[in-house]
């Protein structure tokens, strides 16, 4: 036997000690705990947090977790599906290490959730099986948003570019899904444009409180999006119909793939005492319905469907800018296949556009920048849309841009739309460059949101998110450096 002197003891144990503080915190950098409501919860923490990232050309996400398939790095070529997920409204955060805890400290939301906090647990499947027998495991990103209040469209196209870039991801397969203020999130980023809702596989917002448009549905129509949308009739944060009239307004587009909407109670599932919380049934991989004569978890229905080809054409950049008098619209491609021509459409009311303009395309490059001049554009505020048709007819529609055409002297606020819902644009012309600040109030001069920044002389457009704006009149003020007006402004 093997004696050991006390001060060797010692020092074994400072060593043994050392050891298990520097593994502790190496795992508390890259992991998180689990919430205290689930101390006893079978199963092992796969994810891993990534924090602190810089993602070229957005700063609403600078973290996330990471969950990777189990045999990733068995198989350094093979190409993999990725599942997006973005959270609720309370759990946005900077991206760092700390904050990104939230994503997995709600104990309400947190097991049933997307994020595979324990695999093969009731939450996520190990591995899911499509209508022909072939497996898939997924790369799940759960990225942290800083906020909702930004472009939905780039910050998720800037996402999904990085993620190409750091992953092994099968660009064919890239899904969406989100609940409650991330599923408007990510319906706001498919309705944006045809080329954006061609880039997803397939997407499950669940509890959205947003009402797609006409023109949104018809852009998941055209692209032929497979949808799916949970939601409870009694949900007690938004309108119980939404799930169902959203999928009923996609459907009246005649799509390649019919959207379908599960509203509980369904049979053998009634809704949740929080009647807004359908995520626990969604994000079951044991809670199934049938879809297509074939009895499916909602990670099972994403993986019928792929993107078998790419777009003819990947935009960068598409602005449209009042200069001089003048609307210039401008855009560049990052490639081109099979390209045969653009269109640029104008509009007095966003949604009956007449083409102004035929833009011959170069066919198959590596990328170009394009640019249209209108000399003589309309008054007050106008939309222009840019379509791109290929060699075979095909066509795509790109974002609707907005434009207000003013004299620089008039100062006059536009809203639009005014009555608004979730979100409301203030057009105003400044006469230099300065900052401009918007305040919202309600009727008793009680500051309830505000937007700043600084615009160059011409007209100033901000966006702003109403989402939690309960239903009624306020007033907006619009206040710049020699100028102040003030308008009452509608959600309904």
């Amino acid at each position: 036997m093997l004696w050991l002197s006390s001060r060797a003891v010692r020092s074994t144990l400072f060593l043994f000690a050392l050891c298990v503080m520097t593994a502790d915190m190496a795992r508390a950098q890259d992991y998180c705990v689990n919430p205290p409501a689930y101390p006893d919860f079978p199963g092992t923490m796969k994810q891993k947090k990534v924090a602190n990232v810089t993602i070229p050309g957005t700063t609403q996400i600078k973290g996330y977790i990471e969950n990777l398939p189990n045999d990733y790095s068995a198989n350094p070529t093979k190409k993999y599906p990725v599942l997006i997920f973005i959270h609720g409204i309370n759990e946005t955060g900077d991206g760092s290490e700390a904050s990104l805890c939230r994503l997995v400290s709600s104990p309400w939301w947190w097991t049933p959730s997307v994020l595979p906090e324990f695999t093969g647990g009731p939450g996520f499947p190990t591995s899911v099986t499509d209508q022909n027998g072939q497996t898939f495991k997924f790369i799940v990103i759960s990225a942290q948003l800083t906020d909702f209040g930004g472009s939905a469209s780039n910050t998720i196209n800037k996402l999904i570019d990085y993620l190409i870039g750091r992953y092994r991801v099968d660009v064919s397969r890239v899904y969406l899904t989100g609940l409650s203020a991330g599923a408007n999130f990510i319906q706001s980023y498919v309705t944006a444009s045809e080329a954006n809702a061609r880039r997803i596989a397939a997407i499950t917002p669940v509890a959205p409180c947003d009402l797609l448009s006409s023109t949104g549905a018809a852009n998941i129509a055209r692209a032929g999006l497979p949808y799916w949308t949970f939601q409870c009739i009694n949900d007690n944060m938004c309108n119980g119909a939404n799930a169902q009239n959203n999928a009923n307004l996609i459907n009246s587009q005649s799509p390649t793939v019919p959207a379908k909407h599960t509203t509980f109670p369904v049979p053998e599932q009634a809704c949740n005492p929080f009647a807004h919380d359908v995520w626990g049934y969604a994000y079951n991989q044991n809670f199934r319905q049938t879809v297509n004569g074939r009895s499916v978890n909602s990670y099972e229905w994403m993986v019928q469907y792929s993107r078998s080809s790419l777009l003819p054409v990947a935009l960068e950049n598409y602005t449209v800018t009042l200069r001089d008098g003048k609307v210039i619209v401008r855009w560049t491609t990052s490639t081109e296949s099979n390209n045969a021509r653009f269109n640029v459409e104008r509009s007095t009311d966003g949604q009956k556009f007449t083409e102004v303009a035929t833009i011959p395309a170069v066919g198959n490059n590596n990328g170009k920048t394009y640019e249209w001049v209108d000399e003589r554009p309309l008054l007050n505020l106008s939309y222009y849309r840019l379509t791109q048709t290929d060699l075979n007819g095909r066509q795509e529609w790109f974002q609707i841009k907005k434009v207000l055409n003013r004299a620089t002297f008039d100062r006059s606020i536009i809203i639009a739309p005014n009555p608004f819902t979730t979100e409301l644009t203030a057009f105003v012309n400044v006469p230099q460059t300065q900052h401009v600040t918007i305040t919202i109030t309600d009727l008793s001069g009680r500051v309830l949101k505000t937007a700043a920044g600084k615009y160059a002389q011409g007209a100033a457009e901000i966006n702003i998110k109403t989402t939690d704006l309960p239903k009624g009149s306020y007033f907006l003020k619009v206040q710049g450096e020699n100028f102040a007006q003030t308008q009452k402004i509608v959600k309904q």
